[in-house]
């Protein structure tokens, strides 16, 4: 896979709680507020189980005795 920067142009739309981001090409993706959070949590996680982190939705814990 070549890699390539990808910096996209995202646009708010606050009257209905949304945003916009321009893929390039004339490509859109359109989602609202939440589901736009969620995307990220997901794209979060995705990214740190890729360079190998332990993902976010687990914890290791140390306990001294």
């Amino acid at each position: 896979m070549t890699e390539r920067t990808f910096n996209p142009k995202i646009h708010t739309f606050p009257s209905d709680k949304s945003i916009m981001i321009d893929l390039g090409q004339d490509n859109y993706l359109r989602m609202t507020s939440d589901v736009a959070k969620k995307f990220a949590g997901r794209m979060l996680t995705a990214a740190n189980e890729a360079e190998g982190n332990t993902p976010v939705h687990m914890f290791v814990i140390e306990v001294e005795k």
